[in-house]
């Protein structure tokens, strides 16, 4: 992660993993974008969304 990168109070994140996430569970990007995943049509926004500014954290 950048050092220069402060937590946006504005974007709550729980994905740990993600290179951006930092403890307090917040984003420490200014923005994200979000992305459809493909082939869902549920209704649910966990179903049918992702982050698609996440990169991994570490080994994954």
């Amino acid at each position: 992660m950048n050092e220069d990168m402060a937590p946006n109070p504005s974007i709550q994140c729980g994905v740990c993993s993600c290179a951006y996430h930092d403890p307090s569970n917040h984003c420490c990007l200014s923005k994200i974008h979000v992305d459809p995943m493909p082939g869902a049509s549920s209704g649910k926004a966990e179903d049918e969304s992702k982050c698609g500014s996440y990169r991994c954290r570490g080994n994954c």
